[in-house]
């Protein structure tokens, strides 16, 4: 057989391509990094304080403790018209001297730089006052006042009912530490300073002034007469400046001196008292304005008036009994005031003047009605309104750059309000200060921080009682003065009782 063919070789298989390789991925870009965020800016400080500036009544409300307790037992710390006083230093700069009954019942002296500096430690005065023999008598007519003469001399007196005249002077000028006494008949004739009532110090022209009620007695027929006298800074010595009034079983009470800042003329309200008829508050009569540019010689609006040292005002009440107690007698329409006609007043009021030289007072009548009166050099005559619903226990009246208004207390709080009816505090009242007081409380502002733009007033808890109803004792409280721009007033931010 023929042999087998040979097989042809199987056809060596086509190797299988080599797969391109895939492609490398192309990296991912990168993330563009966030922005880093700008900072936020950080919030504008707070504006720094307004620093106060005496001169403008700019600047911050301040509240300053009293580094002694009070005696408060009666209103005698409470009711004085000048136991505060601002005053201008040797240096030029301002300072707030205070005076009070301590705790201890002795009469200290603190002072401090205003309007908003802390009060030095008290300096007792209370020897040098009233010397060894004689201590404060549970009274609240007993205040205390001081005075500083335009040649740093200062003054301070205290615990008056009628009586003796209790004074001390410094020896160095501004100097509360360097008080010494000072006799009553240094002051004037010591028969013109025997029975003193109502002591209150004020500054005009480069003068001080004390004014206060003096009482004559004997024949059974007292005399009261209402002073003022003069201190010299050059001859260091005082003098008396005029008697307002004569007359028996006749009273005349007369509010605080008000100085007018541009002008310079000085004013005062008063009314009369008939003790000759009985009765008290409810036989007093009239109310009644007088003014003066020199203080020696002071005269009534619409009349040719004057009433000098020698020449007093006298209320015709009949009691004649003795020679040489008479005097000039004002008509109905040279009075604010003329019974029976218009309401009987209860008290002088608080005097002050507004920006055009305009006389303005607050006093209430016998029912309680506060009432302002005010002067208009336009009308040349008295207007006069009742302020219905200015609810108050007490109540003092100031003039600021901004016009005139009144600091009233009503329970525990101080307010103010403007005599400006477009204002918004007229009829909206502005809180200063709460849970400081009582309702035994008087407001008296500092009549002298005033003419710098600022209200500064005690604030402190008093009781209250007849005189001498007590003979031991003391009511030992704390006490804060509390100062307010006159710019801020119709937005005050009140303090309360830490």
């Amino acid at each position: 057989p023929e042999p087998e063919p040979t097989p042809e070789p199987e056809p060596t298989p086509e190797p299988e391509p080599t797969p391109e390789p895939e492609p490398t991925p192309e990296p991912e870009p990168a993330p563009e990094p966030e922005p880093t965020p700008e900072p936020e800016p950080a919030p504008p400080p707070p504006p720094p304080p307004v620093a106060p500036n005496p001169e403008t009544g700019s600047g911050q409300a301040s509240l300053r403790k009293i580094p002694d307790q009070l005696d408060n037992l009666y209103k005698y710390n409470v009711n004085s018209i000048s136991d505060l006083v601002t005053y201008r230093n040797a240096n030029g700069s301002l300072e707030q001297v205070f005076s009070y009954w301590a705790d201890d019942r002795r009469l200290h002296v603190t002072k401090r730089a205003f309007p908003d500096g802390e009060f030095s430690s008290p300096v007792d005065v209370n020897r040098a006052v009233l010397g060894d023999n004689e201590s404060l008598v549970y009274d609240s007519h007993n205040s205390t006042a001081l005075g500083i003469a335009s040649n740093g001399v200062m003054f301070v007196t205290g615990n008056h009912h009628v009586n003796e005249l209790n004074m001390a002077k410094s020896t160095t000028a501004f100097d509360i530490s360097s008080f010494a006494p000072m006799l009553p008949e240094k002051m004037v004739a010591a028969s013109e300073v025997n029975r003193v009532t109502y002591p209150s110090f004020f500054s005009h022209n480069g003068f001080l002034y004390f004014s206060y009620r003096e009482q004559e007695v004997g024949q059974n027929a007292p005399r009261f007469r209402w002073m003022i006298n003069r201190y010299d800074p050059d001859r260091d010595e005082w003098r008396t400046a005029v008697q307002f009034n004569t007359g028996i079983n006749l009273r005349l009470y007369v509010s605080n001196i008000a100085v007018d800042a541009n002008t310079g003329t000085m004013h005062a309200f008063a009314l009369w008292r008939n003790d000759a008829a009985g009765g008290g508050v409810s036989n007093q009569k009239d109310y009644f304005h007088l003014y003066s540019d020199n203080g020696t010689e002071w005269k009534v609006k619409n009349s040719n008036i004057s009433v000098t040292a020698d020449q007093p005002l006298w209320y015709n009440n009949g009691d004649t009994r003795l020679p040489g107690y008479r005097g000039q007698q004002l008509s109905a329409s040279q009075k604010i005031w003329s019974s029976p006609n218009d309401p009987i007043p209860r008290t002088a009021g608080f005097g002050a003047t507004d920006n055009l030289g305009q006389p303005h007072a607050i006093a209430r009548d016998f029912s309680g009605t506060l009432h302002h009166h005010h002067w208009s050099n336009q009308q040349q005559r008295w207007n006069s309104r009742k302020l219905n619903g200015w609810d108050s226990q007490s109540f003092d009246i100031i003039s600021c750059p901004s016009g005139v208004g009144a600091v009233l207390s009503n329970d525990d709080a101080v307010y103010f309000r403007s005599l400006d009816p477009s204002d918004t505090s007229f009829s909206n009242p502005v809180l200063l200060a709460k849970g400081f007081i009582t309702k035994d409380f008087d407001i008296s502002v500092d009549k002298e921080a005033v003419k710098y733009g600022y209200i500064s007033l005690l604030l402190t808890r008093n009781s209250h009682f007849p005189p001498r109803t007590h003979s031991s004792g003391s009511n030992s409280q704390s006490a804060w003065i509390g100062t307010f721009p006159c710019a801020e007033l119709e937005n005050a931010t009140p303090f309360f009782r830490p």
